[in-house]
């Protein structure tokens, strides 16, 4: 058997017993449900890892909560550029930042992006239809001319995990989100970006 395949069983072995653990404790979920816990298992190994005890049903509901709205957000009718958003640039030195992201507005309503960031952490949540309140890691920074997203082109969707805290600030205390976001297009050449 390859490593990788090796790795995969015990992967799969400790999403299992995670999922069962959570169910003798809290109860069995839907069949409806099961898949979701599942997801959040699998993405949220770390935080299991760390803090196995802290996986209640709170912390489940917190991770359906921000995933619904993060799930409208990205779905939302008639989308204009948000904060949370992701956003591909290609620059004129040939460049390209498939996955940067709105990071929040200048003064004058500017977008600021960032072009290689982390995971984004929320810190509220958002209301659907407005910028989702958050701060990132990663760089650089820069302030666009709004006028320069091609909003004739319109969004795609990029696959991309957001995190909050389960419950506390602490180490490996984040719960992460995996959500199809919506993801925006500069015009080339239209920033001087590096």
């Amino acid at each position: 058997m390859s490593l990788a395949a090796v790795c995969n069983q015990l992967e799969n072995e400790v999403v299992t017993e995670h999922v069962n653990n959570y169910e003798r404790w809290h109860g069995k979920v839907s069949d409806e449900i099961q898949p979701v816990l599942i997801e959040m298992v699998q993405q949220n190994l770390r935080f299991l890892g760390n803090h196995p005890y802290q996986f209640s049903q709170k912390v489940f509901e917190k991770y359906l909560q921000y995933r619904e709205i993060l799930s409208a957000h990205a779905n939302r009718p008639n989308p204009v550029p948000l904060v949370g958003d992701r956003v591909f640039i290609r620059s004129v030195k040939g460049n390209t930042y498939e996955r940067a992201v709105f990071t929040g507005r200048s003064e004058t309503s500017q977008l600021c992006v960032c072009t290689q960031p982390y995971e984004p952490h929320m810190f509220n949540l958002p209301e659907v239809g407005q910028d989702i309140p958050m701060s990132v890691s990663g760089g650089y920074f820069q302030t666009i001319d709004n006028q320069s997203i091609d909003l004739e082109k319109g969004p795609d969707r990029v696959w991309v995990r957001y995190w909050t805290w389960a419950s506390l600030a602490q180490a490996n205390g984040g719960i992460y989100i995996p959500v199809q976001m919506l993801r925006w297009h500069l015009k080339d050449g239209t920033h001087d970006f590096y």
